[in-house]
């Protein structure tokens, strides 16, 4: 075996890997080869193969040898740099082996040296980079090993600062969307390595609940920050003082309002104020509104981040995976946020006062669970849209209302569809990637030799034309990939309907239906033809926002109504909201089923006022005309003159008949 690793005959290396594989199951032999400096020639020999299967032979023999301590010692010091460049190789065989020996051979070893070896080896990209992107493999052992070593590499930073700076390093490359896609997954060992994942990025709101200690410089700083981001202007006069009462706390000294959450109440408190201050400052303010009716804020806030660790249960030893909180970096800051709007909007509609606290805090705890339950929200926006939506059952038709209301509900239906419509025609115009539902068999034993075995062209991308008139589709191989021009495409008007879920011809055929999943079923969607119902054109959604994008948007498209529960909640609470909005001004005021009658007119429509003053034109006469003793009559005169004209002008008034012989009318003073 070592003659023939030592040489250059590719093929005799091969056999010897081929066969190293059994052979290094013994411990004995085990031990003569690394004596012999066998596993060094192992090492050594992959370095010249160029063939696939003889190297996942080669990892194949060394996963066998490390599972022996005397193996470690033997290895040369660069192996951990040689294995983690076989990573970024294409065969998937290399690559699930090498991740494998990565995870054992870093067991023992700090993540400060393990991160060392990752910038070093990462040249011109990022570190970490070919790893993540690995995540997006087809080959589902390959995402559970890679996602096994990253779950291993968080675990080995020390919580705080290291594994901080790393979770933001590899969520700065987009790894949360990439594992989002994966969440339809069905196979139960990538779901489980998925929720070790959310519980490592969720163990950092753990780690705050620790007592407030006001003795501590920065325990004491997290308070004025807060102090700050809501009242800017303001300084603080003492430590314990009356003000903190402003902020929504309950007594002169906060501290004493912490309790079980620590820190992390006052965390997520900062993180509202800091990150949407607006609305933050204007809950704050809104309880001096309230006068007897308000309730201490910043304890609401504290009561709402132990809700949501219940809700999304975090710090169980068995994770449960909740999609939306890999939908934002901060999703549970920020679903805190809505929450906490949740509460302050159900505290006036039930009219609520401080010995109802409680009661309240009960309805939002149920609230949230509802929609989580209900509405399966996969981003913090959905949640956000479904959560203000809240409330009281309602159809979009209520016959009870006015006739007014009613035609503009219908307008602001009519309006929000076309908004949604929109939405949907861009989202497919600028494309998406789909599965195969039958993925082309590879028969060609050059295929095989590369590790293409078995389903190849796995992966479909779609769009729609910019002017919404056709689509198009072709094959891809890889699901990064935009072709700019492609084989397949059929117009609009061409189309004849849509199949979804056990409808489409290959998840209704009877021979499919044991394989048939519920993931497959939810995401699979056709498109039929008007001239030829026979032919279909079949895809497989990658996640069910894109599946309802897609199906919905192509609905719309062909005239069809959207269909999707998803969708229609959508619409449902868009509609509810913009009628809020428009209606805003006339909240509390009774709007009466039938108009109110329109008042007769009057006997006559003559305005003129009884003090009318004299027309411009006696006035332009009277000063055009040369002075005359009259003119400079004493102020009873002046009465007695304005007295009798004011007596003509009524009486012209009343009679509405000319005085005299002028030609000249009064004016007219409308009032």
């Amino acid at each position: 075996s070592l003659k023939a690793l030592d040489g250059t005959d590719t093929e005799a290396i091969k056999k010897v890997l081929f066969d190293l594989r059994t052979t290094l199951k013994e411990e004995e032999y085990t031990k003569i080869l690394a004596q012999k400096n066998g596993i060094q020639a192992i090492v050594t020999s992959m370095e010249q193969l160029t063939s696939n299967s003889a190297l996942s032979y080669g990892l194949t023999a060394l996963q066998t040898a490390l599972s022996y301590d005397f193996v470690w010692e033997t290895l040369p010091s660069n192996f951990a740099e040689k294995t983690l460049h076989l990573t970024e190789k294409t065969n998937t065989n290399v690559v699930k082996n090498a991740l494998r020996i990565l995870c054992r051979l870093w067991d023992k070893s700090t993540f400060e040296d393990i991160d060392k070896i990752f910038r070093a080896t990462a040249k011109n990209k990022q570190p970490y980079a070919v790893l993540i992107s690995l995540i997006g493999s087809t080959d589902v052992d390959v995402k559970i090993s890679v996602l096994v070593l990253i779950n291993f590499l968080i675990a080995k930073s020390q919580q705080g600062p290291e594994r901080t700076s790393f979770l933001q390093l590899i969520e700065s490359q987009d790894i949360l969307n990439i594992l989002k896609r994966q969440l339809n997954s069905t196979d139960p060992e990538f779901r489980k390595q998925l929720g070790l994942f959310q519980k490592h990025r969720m163990s950092k709101y753990k780690t705050k609940i620790i007592p407030n200690n006001k003795k501590d410089p920065d325990h004491e700083q997290y308070l004025m920050r807060l102090l700050s981001a809501t009242y800017p202007d303001t300084t603080l006069e003492t430590r314990v003082s009356e003000q903190w009462k402003l902020v929504g706390f309950q007594g002169t000294d906060p501290a004493t309002d912490f309790r079980g959450m620590g820190l992390l109440g006052l965390d997520q408190l900062i993180y509202f104020a800091e990150n949407q201050t607006e609305i933050y400052r204007k809950i704050i303010n809104g309880q001096k509104a309230r006068k007897d009716r308000e309730y201490p804020s910043a304890v609401a806030g504290i009561n709402l981040s132990q809700k949501l660790f219940d809700v999304f249960k975090i710090g169980e030893e068995e994770p449960t995976l909740f999609p939306i909180l890999f939908s934002h970096k901060n999703a549970l800051d920020e679903l805190y946020c809505i929450v906490f709007q949740v509460l302050d909007i159900l505290w006036d509609e039930m009219n609520a006062s401080y010995m109802d606290f409680p009661k309240v805090m009960t309805e939002v705890h149920k609230q949230i669970v509802e929609i989580i339950e209900e509405h399966h929200p996969v981003t913090v926006e959905q949640f956000h849209i479904s959560a203000l939506a809240k409330g009281q059952k309602e159809d979009l038709d209520v016959s009870e209302e006015a006739e007014c209301i009613k035609k503009l509900r219908a307008q602001v239906k009519k309006d929000v569809l076309e908004l949604v419509k929109q939405q949907k025609l861009d989202y497919l115009s600028d494309g998406c990637c789909f599965r195969v539902l039958r993925p082309q068999q590879s028969k060609d034993n050059k295929d095989k030799e590369k590790g293409k075995v078995g389903p190849i062209q796995q992966y479909l991308f779609a769009k729609m034309a910019d002017n919404y008139s056709e689509l198009g589709w072709g094959l891809i191989s890889d699901p990064a990939e935009r072709p700019s021009i492609l084989a397949n495409v059929v117009k609009v008007t061409d189309m004849g309907g849509l199949l979804v879920g056990d409808q489409v011809p290959s998840l209704a055929n009877t021979l499919n239906k044991k394989k048939n999943t519920d993931e497959t079923t939810n995401l699979a969607f056709a498109i039929t033809l008007k001239e030829d119902k026979q032919q279909v054109f079949e895809f497989l959604a990658n996640c069910r926002e894109d599946f309802v994008n897609w199906v919905d948007g192509l609905r719309a498209t062909i005239g069809r109504s959207m269909e999707c529960p998803e969708n229609n909640a959508e619409i449902f609470a868009l509609i509810k909201l913009e009628m809020k909005v428009k209606l805003l001004g006339l909240e509390g005021i009774e709007i009466p089923q039938d108009p109110p009658a329109i008042p007769e007119l009057p006997s006559n429509l003559n305005f003129s006022s009884a003090q009318s003053a004299p027309s411009s034109s006696s006035s332009s006469s009277s000063s055009s005309s040369s002075p005359s003793p009259s003119s400079s009559s004493s102020p009873s005169s002046s009465s007695a003159t304005s007295s009798a004209t004011s007596s003509a002008s009524a009486s012209s008034s009343t009679s509405g008949t000319k005085t005299g012989s002028t030609s000249e009318e009064p004016s007219v003073h409308v009032q």
